[in-house]
């Protein structure tokens, strides 16, 4: 008996030996263990995220650069050298630009450089990757506009591809996008055109005058022909080469082609039989083309040609449609001033400071030397007239004297590559 109770006890006390201190230690490791694993895996999904995040915000990081706000802009143009066109666009005006090669302008703003003009394909596109682009269809030139990234570094750059003579070529401007706000960006995109550096000039047309050594003719129009004084300069360019004509220019005041049309004066004066050329002016309504074949129909019986001159005042498209529905020559003396002004020619040069603004005798000269050409077929080799300074004439509208050509873009500003 006292045997088996000393056999129980031993196996009490063994019992006692193997059961853990903390009964709930085993369940916590588990748990702690669980976890820990949990957290980690939390931890790994929310650095991934992270990754993802400053990944996709990379690209957008440009939007945040602060950048310079031009106060106001300007013209510039740029051309390849032997070019008949240039590229325009406006860019701010605080930016100066300075030929570092043949190829190549430098941009700067404060004297520091802020980027580039050059000619052809860029040869760093590699290096940079495209996170935004625009084009711009300008009929005349496609224009692209690029956000471009390397690094840390952003840029703006512009590609600009017409097309001359059949020949494609591309001018790439590239600017820090530090210097680049949007209205900046806007303005080198949507501005850009690509246009003829002169007009081509016209010439013949009239072909059908009796005797052109002494060619007889009447300009009939309103007030804009009689303070250009038109008749009397193209008298004087006839009489300096040579040609023994007659200038008669009947003005009207406030008068238009449908007087004209119903004036038995200038009807009368059209049916002598006298003239061998009759320029009309005075196109404002929206069709003269019934008035202008009352014309016509008189300067048919009389063997006499008709032209028309639409003065700088007047409506070019009702000029255009009713020359072409009674099929006569339209000498657009209107556009031919326009380009000038257009192209840089002050217009107070061309115009007089009156409510009407009428036309100058350097308007006037122009007008002349269009109805030359028209009739000559070629410029005046001696294109003095006693009415105006051929000095001035000069001075004001280049080498028209000479070519007949028109400077639309005014090259003394154009920068030019290659």
């Amino acid at each position: 008996m006292k045997r088996i109770l000393i056999m129980l006890l031993i196996a009490c006390l063994l019992l006692c030996a193997c059961t853990p201190n903390n009964p709930d230690e085993s369940s916590h490791q588990s748990s702690s263990e669980s976890s820990s694993s949990s957290e980690s895996e939390s931890s790994s999904s929310e650095q991934s995220s992270e990754s993802s995040s400053s990944e996709s915000s990379t690209s957008d990081s440009y939007l945040d650069i602060e950048r310079f706000e031009p106060k106001s802009f300007k013209n510039v143009s740029f051309a390849i050298k032997g070019s008949k066109s240039a590229l325009t666009f406006e860019a701010p005006n605080e930016w100066s630009f300075t030929k570092t090669t043949s190829n190549e302008y430098d941009i700067k703003r404060g004297g520091n450089v802020i980027g580039g003009v050059l000619i052809g394909t860029m040869d760093d596109l590699d290096e940079w990757s495209i996170i935004s682009e625009k084009t711009k269809d300008r009929k005349t030139v496609i224009a692209k506009e690029y956000v471009e990234q390397k690094g840390t570094d952003y840029r703006y750059r512009w590609e600009y591809s017409y097309t001359e003579d059949s020949v494609q070529e591309q001018i790439n401007i590239v600017v820090t996008c530090a210097e680049v706000p949007s209205l900046s960006s806007y303005r080198m995109l949507s501005t850009s055109i690509f246009k003829q550096i002169y007009t081509e000039p016209s010439f013949g047309g009239i072909d059908n005058i009796a005797d052109m050594s002494s060619p007889q003719i009447l300009i009939v129009g309103n007030s804009f022909v009689g303070t250009s004084n038109i008749g009397a300069i193209l008298d004087d360019m006839l009489m300096s080469n040579g040609k023994n004509g007659l200038v008669n220019a009947i003005s009207i005041g406030m008068g238009n082609i449908g007087r004209y049309s119903q004036d038995d004066y200038v009807l009368g004066e059209i049916a002598t039989g006298n003239y061998d050329l009759v320029v009309m002016s005075g196109f404002y309504g929206s069709d003269d083309s019934a008035s202008l074949r009352v014309i016509k129909e008189i300067c048919d019986d009389t063997d006499t040609t008709l032209v028309t001159l639409p003065a700088h005042n007047e409506n070019i498209t009702s000029a255009r449609k009713a020359s072409r529905t009674c099929e006569v020559k339209c000498l657009e003396w209107k556009t031919e001033i326009d380009n000038f002004i257009n192209g840089g020619v002050s217009k107070w040069a061309l115009c007089i400071n009156d409510s009407y603004y009428h036309s100058t005798e350097l308007a006037g000269y122009i007008g002349a030397h269009m109805i030359y050409r028209a009739i000559y077929s070629e410029c005046p080799s001696e294109p003095q007239s006693q009415t105006i300074s051929q000095s001035e004439v000069d001075r004001l509208l280049g080498d028209y004297s000479s070519t007949g050509r028109v400077e639309v873009v005014d090259t003394s500003k154009i920068r030019y590559l290659g």
